[in-house]
C-alpha cells in the first residue's frame, strides 16, 4: 500500500525526503512554479548547475534545486498549466539556450564545474500522457487553485487530472496546500487528498506544520524602502519581467 503525505508548505518535502536517506526518485511535478530558483540546467547534456540566487537557503521557491543537488531527485517532469510555467514564474529555472544565463555560462566555464545529471522535462497539462510507472507524484495545490485561475475553475481543473493521470499507482505521492499562492479552498484539497487516498489505495500522513520561528535570517528590501515605494518598484519589476519573458527573453 503506498503513502500519500499532505503538507502545508511544499519545500516540508525536502526534510521527508532527506529523512527517507538517499534513494533517487523520478517525479511528475505538478505546479503553477518549478520550485527550481538558483539553478541552471543545461537539457542537451542532461546536467544542472547551482548558480547565484539571492536568497540560496531552502524555500519553497529553491528546494528542488537542494533536492537534486543532494542526489534526492534524479528526473523531473514539471507539469503546468497556461498561466503558470517559466513565462509566469519570477524566480525560474533557468536553461542553456537563456539569454540570461550566458554570464552564469561562462562562470561554470571558468569554473570547471561539471554539473550534477538530471533527467528534465517540461509539459503543458494538455500534453501529459500521465503518470508513468516508477514515479512518484508531486502536487502543489496551485496547480488547482492557483489566485491566477478563477476559483470556480478548480473543480474543472481537478477532472481533467483524473482523466489524464492514467493507470500507474505511485509508491508516494506528495501534495501540498501552498497558502500564500492558493485560492482558500481547504475543504477542496481534503476532499482531493481523501479522493486520492481511495482511488491510489494509499494511507495518509499529514506532515508536521514547518516551525516557523526557525526560518533563514533575511532582511528584505522593503526593509530599506518605504512600503508604497516598495509595492510600486515590486509591481514595476514584476510587471517587467513577465512581458520580456511573454517575448522569449529569459
Amino acid at each position: 500500500m503506498g503513502v500519500i503525505y499532505t503538507m502545508e508548505r511544499h519545500h516540508q518535502l525536502l526534510h521527508l525526503w532527506r529523512d527517507q536517506g538517499v534513494a533517487p526518485r523520478r517525479i511528475v511535478h505538478l505546479d503553477f512554479h518549478c520550485d527550481m530558483r538558483g539553478m541552471l540546467i543545461d537539457r542537451r547534456a542532461g546536467l544542472a548547475h547551482r548558480i547565484r540566487d539571492r536568497f540560496p537557503d531552502v524555500d519553497q521557491g529553491n528546494f528542488l534545486v537542494h533536492a537534486v543537488l543532494e542526489d534526492h531527485v534524479a528526473g523531473i517532469r514539471w507539469v503546468h498549466d497556461d498561466p503558470g510555467g517559466r513565462v509566469h514564474d519570477i524566480g525560474t529555472v533557468k536553461f542553456e539556450s537563456d539569454l540570461t544565463a550566458l554570464p552564469h555560462r561562462l562562470a561554470l566555464a571558468l569554473g570547471g564545474a561539471k554539473g550534477t545529471p538530471l533527467d528534465y522535462e517540461v509539459v503543458r497539462s494538455g500534453e501529459w500522457d500521465g503518470l508513468r510507472e516508477g514515479e512518484h507524484l508531486d502536487i502543489d495545490w496551485d496547480h488547482f487553485a492557483c489566485t491566477e485561475y478563477p476559483l470556480e475553475s478548480i473543480q474543472d481543473r481537478i477532472e481533467a487530472f483524473w482523466r489524464t493521470r492514467g493507470p500507474a499507482i505511485p509508491d508516494q505521492a506528495y501534495i501540498s496546500y501552498s497558502p500564500e499562492y492558493s485560492h482558500p479552498s481547504r475543504h477542496l484539497f481534503a476532499g482531493f487528498v481523501r479522493d486520492m487516498a481511495d482511488r491510489f489505495e494509499s494511507n495518509v500522513v499529514e506532515l508536521a506544520p514547518p516551525d516557523t520561528g526557525s526560518g533563514p535570517n533575511r532582511r528584505p528590501i522593503s526593509a530599506y524602502l518605504p512600503s508604497p515605494l516598495y509595492r510600486r518598484a515590486r509591481r514595476a519589476y514584476h510587471r517587467t519581467a513577465r512581458i520580456l519573458k511573454q517575448r522569449g527573453v529569459f
